[in-house]
């Protein structure tokens, strides 16, 4: 018995109660629960990779799994919450996951829906997160020079873009859950956002008010609108992704309290980036690539949601951040359409425009 047919004897409520099972099934695995406590030793400690989140190893010899699943395939299993949306919710959930492709998006393989268990299945990252990298690796391993951190924010870019003007076409998806610790890495460096999921009730009205116990993104890299108004819209991944950049350019860990030491250090050292760049980086990084670097991110976690840049002209600035050229003219053009290039704005006026919404108590 392959695995979709084991899942539904075993009483799948997918199986029983929607008739857009069949649409998922083109996409997307449906596991039995004993299928993935089985493959994640049940869910021992062990194999316990991330807060509610087990790897392990399926086994199949399905032919119509032939596209998602290879014999002894090492994945990553999500647990979630039960009470954390109905059903029907989840199955929206799902029809969504099961529709991302992106080369910087972890592949969703497939997901568990016996009785109240509630589990998403994605392919199993090896390496250690962003963050064990940038922070909890030993003096023995070689630090993340500046273009593999420039690549990864890249990387990390395009992922976002592809979510907010992509991924579907009636909405953006908003991905709530950027840190570092959610950036995961393969063999070559490449990032990849992973075992995340998406709330539902946010894809139809992007400033609709969202259920606090959803939001994911740890302190240092919510949007100051969420304490004020508790709406996200794709401006909160912005500056989530511009916490993430400073990040990578200081090598400081995202506390809640990174954005403005950045401002404040800046204009004590007479708005130079370099009074802000990680030490293990000296000599390694381009004078315009880190100035274009440094404006962006601060241009992404502006106070105001409208002075904030998009992924679109996000994307666009990357391309010359990761060039290997000193560009000839801040100006030239990258090739990808935005309403914002960086060479627009001073950098004096910008630090001064920044306003760093205060750390909650």
């Amino acid at each position: 018995m392959n695995l979709t047919a084991e899942a539904m004897a075993s009483g799948s409520a997918v199986s029983r109660d929607h008739n857009n099972f069949q649409a998922i099934r083109r996409n997307a695995i449906l596991f039995s629960y004993r299928q993935l406590v089985h493959a994640t030793n049940h869910f021992s400690p062990e194999s316990r990779i991330g807060e509610g989140v087990h790897k392990g190893q399926l086994v199949t010899t399905g032919q119509t799994l032939i596209n998602f699943c290879k014999f002894w395939q090492m994945v990553a299993v999500k647990e979630l919450n039960p009470d954390q949306g109905n059903l029907d919710e989840f199955i929206v959930e799902i029809l969504t996951l099961s529709l991302l492709r992106h080369r910087n998006i972890v592949d969703f393989i497939g997901f568990c829906a016996d009785e109240d268990q509630r589990m998403l299945v994605y392919e199993f990252c090896p390496l250690p997160s962003l963050h064990f990298h940038l922070h909890e690796s030993t003096s023995e391993m070689a630090a993340l020079d500046w273009d593999t951190r420039m690549s990864i924010a890249d990387g990390v870019a395009k992922a976002l873009y592809y979510l907010h003007n992509e991924a579907q076409p009636d909405h953006p998806v908003i991905f709530r859950d950027l840190t570092s610790h959610n950036v995961l890495l393969d063999e070559g460096f490449h990032p990849k956002l992973g075992y995340f999921w998406i709330n539902p009730k946010f894809g139809a009205d992007e400033g609709q008010r969202h259920d606090s116990t959803r939001v994911m993104a740890g302190l240092g890299y919510r949007a100051p609108e969420y304490y004020k108004t508790e709406n996200l819209t794709v401006k909160a991944d912005v500056y989530s992704f511009g916490v993430l950049l400073l990040e990578l350019i200081t090598g400081k860990v995202a506390l809640d309290s990174l954005v403005q030491w950045v401002e404040e250090t800046m204009l004590k050292g007479n708005r130079d980036p370099a009074c802000v760049v990680d030490e293990r980086l000296v000599g390694q990084y381009r004078e315009a690539s880190l100035r274009r670097a440094t404006k962006m991110a601060l241009m992404c976690v502006q106070q105001n949601v409208e002075f904030r840049l998009t992924m679109v002209d996000v994307v666009r600035n990357m391309d010359k951040i990761t060039s290997q050229t000193e560009p000839e003219e801040e100006g030239q053009s990258s090739g990808v359409l935005g309403s914002h290039d960086l060479s627009d704005f001073d950098d004096e006026d910008l630090i001064d425009d920044i306003q760093v919404f205060p750390p909650a108590i």
